[in-house]
Formats: structure tokens, sequence, C-alpha cells
């Protein structure tokens, strides 16, 4: 049986691989050396993200001097996010969050949103408390021009559209829009078609690049 599963880690980790490679148009060797340094981290909580070592690899590999991320709960693609950044030796993550607000996020008691994030990871962090609607705006305003946008705050289709619009705005030529839970509706599909952007879908994650 562990066999078994090897070989299917394996076979899925090397479509990954492949599909990255093509879609960033990145070696596939620089892809797998991220992949494998990423391997050994594992965070295991409630309501994490899926394929958060797919964020990592594509942000090691882009190495982009601004993100912003929406949807913080526990912190586990903060995590993610910020260790690239860190090993990448640049970059800055903002990441806006309403406390409470997703009765999904299953944060534990007593602790505070991004609770996963070390102190050694958080030079490069800006968290910002309160609603998407009202701050996201704000934000994307005062930073100008981002080079990456990580949706993972309310999934209905009217919001996600919402932040899609704001944030590909704002996106470099060569930007990435990057989303969670895009199987939940059409937002994410609708979205690329409207705006004719390239993409992907991986673990129900999507990744749109503006060309």
């Amino acid at each position: 049986m562990y066999l078994l599963q090897n070989i299917k880690y394996n076979i899925y980790n090397h479509t990954k691989v492949n599909i990255i490679s093509k879609f960033l148009g990145i070696d596939e060797r620089i892809i797998k050396d991220y992949l494998k340094e990423i391997s050994h981290v594992k965070i295991n909580v409630p309501g994490m993200a899926a394929a958060l070592d797919l964020i990592y690899v594509v942000i090691r590999a882009l190495k982009p001097n601004i993100i912003v991320e929406t949807g913080v709960a526990n912190g586990a693609s903060s995590f993610y996010i910020l260790l690239a950044l860190k090993r990448n030796k640049k970059g800055h993550l903002f990441s806006i969050d309403f406390p409470n607000l997703d009765s999904t996020a299953m944060i534990p008691q007593n602790k505070e949103v991004g609770w996963l994030v070390p102190q050694i990871l958080r030079d490069r962090w800006t968290l910002i408390l309160g609603k998407v609607e009202e701050k996201l705006p704000k934000l994307l305003e005062e930073l100008g021009n981002i080079d990456i946008f990580y949706h993972d705050s309310l999934h209905t289709y009217e919001h996600m559209m919402f932040e899609y619009k704001l944030a590909w705005g704002k996106l470099n030529k060569g930007g990435l829009l990057i989303s969670d839970n895009i199987d939940l509706n059409n937002a994410f599909k609708d979205f690329c078609k409207e705006v004719k952007a390239s993409w992907i879908d991986l673990a129900n994650v999507g990744f749109a690049l503006k060309n």
C-alpha cells in the first residue's frame, strides 16, 4: 500500500511540475528544486488552503516584490508565502482579514489571526484587520501596482468577482492572480474568460497570468 501511495504521489508531483513549468515558462528543474525545498514543510490545521506547496513554488520562481492576500484565518497560506519571500530575500506580503467573519476558518480559542506565522517571518508582512470591501480598494490604491494577488476570503460568486476585478487592474504585466476554492462557483473561470487570461487549475486553486 505504501509503495502504491508513493508512486501516485510522485506521478502527481511530476504532473504539477510539468504544468507549472509550461504555464510560467520556467525550466522544470527549477520548479522541481523548489518543490523539493518545501516538501518537508507540513502545516496541518482545519480549514487549511489547498496546494500551499504550489503557491510557495510559484512565488520562489517569480520572485515578486508585492503580494496582496485576502483571507488569513490561521495563517497557513501566509506562512508559505512569507517563507518563500524570506528565501527569495525580497518582497512583501500585505494580508487583509476580518476576524471571526468566516465561521469555517476554525481558528482555535485564544489564538489570533495569523498565529501560525512565526516572528522570524513577520518582517516582510503587513496584516490589515477589517472588511475586504473596505480595506482592499484603499490598499491597492496606495500600493499602485502589485505582482501577485491571492484570494482566499469570502467565496461567493459576487465577492470573488469583486476582488478579481479590483486586483486585476493593479496587477503588473506578467503578474499572477491566484484563487483558492475555485470549484465552489464559476467566478474564476468566468473572469478569466472575460479578461482573456491564460489560466490553470491545480487542486481547485486557480492561477491566472496577466499577459
